[in-house]
This record gives structure tokens, C-alpha cells and sequence, in this order.
């Protein structure tokens, strides 16, 4: 018989686990120096898995950063990004203002300066190889505690910004992250006003 887990306000039905999600805590993240040397990174995910960041042979990588003063970001050749900020109070990149969970799109070619508005600030960035994968990554916001999505084919991640939430079964916190591979329907749960960042990845 199936049972409940309640963790954070939410009350979660437990079964069998979908071997098409993976669960990442924000504790076992790797964290990694940037390019540029100048902070460090916290990453998430990278794709194929047996991709290693350095050595630059990734579809994508998702990952959270920590910007604790103004600094330039480093350049990736043949790569675009997507970046929001999802603690703290937004930063400037170059001429383009970056408020509190609004994703921008920009080419790691370019020479990007981030410029902090008050205070330090978290964001979280997916660097994705131009023309080998479409990305898309949308800030979202439970206004009902219980959202069935029916996602397309590829590579979906579940960011919690704030509170707790559930993808299925598995129960996120603040900074945690669900990989959810595959078209499927997928159901989330969370208290109103929850937020959180959906990223989807589709090879070509």
C-alpha cells in the first residue's frame, strides 16, 4: 500500500519511483571555479553526463552562482546563455537591467559585465551549444496547488526558488532541482505563491 510523505507543508502520495527523475540536492551540487577565475559555481547538472566542464565536450550545463561583488563573466565560444536571479535584488549586465527572476538570453561570445544593484546575489544559468540545442527557461509561480504539465520531448529540470514544492514524488526545498527526462505528464504541487524556474532542454 502506498503511503504519504509530508515535508514542508505538502502532503506527497509515495509509490513506485519514476526512473525517468532525478533528484539534486543544492548540498551535493559541485562547485567549481569560474572560467575566468574570478568566483565559483555551483553545478547542477551537465549534459551528456559524461561531459566534463573543463574540457568543453557539453551539450549543456546548468548551474547557481553566488555574485557577491561586480565582475566580468567569462566568454564561452559557440555558446549561448540564459540567466535569472533568483535570490537577492537583480544586477546589470552590461546595458541590459536584470530584475529578481527574469531569464536573459545572451551569446557567451559576448563581453558581459555584471554590475550588482544592492547586495549579493544568486542566480541560476544554463551555457548551451548554439545550434545543437534549443533551450527555454520560464519563471513560474504556483496560483493553484496542483499543476499537471504534459512536457515534450527532451530534458526538463524544476528549479525551487522559494518554499517547497513536489515533481511527483520527489519533494524539493529551496535550491534543490528535479531532472524529468522524456515526454511524460508530470504532475507538481505546491503552496500558492511557491515560485520556481522551469528549464527545458531539446537536442537537435
Amino acid at each position: 500500500m502506498p503511503g504519504f510523505l509530508i515535508a514542508g507543508g505538502l502532503r506527497v502520495r509515495m509509490g513506485k519511483k519514476d526512473k525517468a527523475m532525478k533528484m539534486m540536492r543544492k548540498a551535493d551540487n559541485e562547485i567549481m571555479p569560474w572560467k575566468n577565475g574570478m568566483g565559483v559555481t555551483a553545478q547542477i547538472d551537465i549534459y551528456p553526463e559524461s561531459a566534463k566542464f573543463p574540457d568543453g565536450d557539453f551539450l549543456w550545463r546548468l548551474s547557481s552562482a553566488t555574485v557577491s561583488a561586480s565582475a566580468p563573466f567569462s566568454k564561452f565560444e559557440n555558446c549561448d546563455r540564459l540567466l535569472a536571479v533568483w535570490k537577492g535584488k537583480g544586477m546589470k549586465l552590461n546595458d541590459h537591467d536584470l530584475p529578481p527572476l527574469t531569464p536573459y538570453k545572451f551569446s557567451g561570445d559576448s563581453a558581459m559585465e555584471g554590475v550588482l544593484h544592492d547586495g549579493e546575489v544568486m542566480d541560476l544559468g544554463i551555457i548551451y551549444r548554439r545550434g545543437k540545442v534549443t533551450v527555454d527557461m520560464t519563471s513560474e509561480e504556483f496560483t493553484k496547488e496542483v499543476v499537471a504539465l504534459n512536457l515534450e520531448p527532451g530534458v526538463h529540470y524544476f528549479f525551487c526558488v522559494s518554499g517547497s514544492m513536489a515533481v511527483g514524488q520527489n519533494l524539493l526545498e529551496e535550491g534543490d532541482t528535479v531532472r524529468v527526462d522524456g515526454a511524460q505528464a508530470v504532475k507538481l504541487s505546491g503552496k500558492l505563491g511557491t515560485k520556481y524556474f522551469h528549464i527545458a532542454a531539446m537536442p537537435h
